[in-house]
């Protein structure tokens, strides 16, 4: 297989994997709604405790899913760098380089995507840790 056939795959794969996270970030955004939406009705404790586990049991699943699709991009990151090292006679630098020479993207470098994407799970975990806290205390008071 060619340099630039490999390139073309995993350079597809990698590109896959944005949509897959957008996917996921819908979902668990869509799940955290339905959730606030019940949380928000005037509901009992004890089902109030039971939204609040579900909660932090579906933000802890999807910081793991997806944390491991941001993993996959990384391993096809890698491997696109470990092609282009080997193939010095691939201009994908430059072609990238006339391509984005003028877009201006905001926060660029200083906060990769990775982190962006992995933030919105683990801080929902918090909050809901302590949603649970606090219908706990309301309980036991």
């Amino acid at each position: 297989m060619s340099p630039e056939e490999k390139l073309r795959i995993f350079l597809g794969l990698w590109t896959n994997e944005n949509g897959i996270k957008t996917n996921k970030l819908n979902y668990f955004f869509l799940v955290q709604s339905i959730l606030i939406s019940v949380l928000s009705l005037n509901t009992t404790i004890g089902l109030q405790l039971i939204i609040s586990l579900v909660g932090i049991i579906a933000s802890f699943t999807l910081f793991f899913s997806i944390g491991r699709t941001v993993a996959f991009q990384q391993v096809w990151e890698h491997i696109i760098k470990e092609i282009l090292e080997e193939n010095k006679e691939l201009n994908v630098r430059q072609l990238l380089a006339v391509l984005y020479r003028n877009v201006k993207f905001p926060l660029y470098g200083i906060i990769p995507s990775r982190y962006l994407v992995l933030f919105p799970p683990i801080f929902t975990v918090i909050i809901w840790i302590i949603m649970l806290a606090y219908q706990l205390i309301r309980i036991l008071s």
